[in-house]
This record gives C-alpha cells, structure tokens and sequence, in this order.
C-alpha cells in the first residue's frame, strides 16, 4: 500500500522509550513529573484516537506534537534523581492503559485514511 502509517511505526517505538524511561526513572529520577508528561503524550494519541475520521496529515500532525514531549522526557530522564512509589506505579499503569487503548483505536483507523 502506498501510504505508510508513521503512527504505525512509531507507536512501538514510543511505547518502549516510554517503559524504559519509567524504568529509569524509577530508579533514579522524579515520577510525578515525569508521568505527568507521559500523561500529555497519552492524551495526544487519546486525541486522534476519538476523531471520527483521520487523514494523512492527522498521522504527521500526531507525530510533530508527540516528539518535542518526547525529547524533554528524554532530557529529563538523563538529569533525574529521585524513586518510584506505590502511587506512581498506579498512575503509571492507569497512564500505560490509556495509551495500549489509544493505540489499539489508532491502528484500526491508520489501516485507512478516508481523506
């Protein structure tokens, strides 16, 4: 098929990153803020998740707006010290649900753009 899904790609890629990092930082860094910007990059998928519709430029869209958070959860991951409690362990998996669900709308409507 002509058109590639970047959503489709990257999604795997993001949700690694994304686990690595919680890891990471929970050993040494700081969870409550580093899920509150994971939680922004979940609502970003949960966003295009629950359009009625998505075109091609809704997949690069989604993208541009999911990598700058991604960098600074980078950045922060490298600099953090700190641990992981019971409470970010809840917060992290409720936040890790919400994206496996985004994803899983996501790729349903990636196998098609209807614009």
């Amino acid at each position: 098929m002509a058109r590639i899904s970047l959503v489709r790609y990257f999604a795997p890629a993001i949700f690694l990153f994304l686990s690595l990092t919680c890891v990471r930082l929970g050993l040494a860094g700081d969870m409550a803020e580093f899920l509150d910007g994971y939680d922004e990059i979940v609502t970003v998928y949960e966003k295009y998740a629950n359009k009625g519709k998505l075109c091609a430029e809704d997949a690069l869209t989604l993208n541009t707006e999911v990598l700058p958070k991604l960098l600074a959860l980078s950045q922060q991951a490298q600099t953090s010290q700190g641990s992981m409690s019971a409470d970010d362990l809840n917060r992290y998996m409720e936040v890790m649900t919400r994206y496996t669900n985004a994803l899983m709308k996501l790729s349903s409507k990636m196998d098609k753009f209807d614009c």
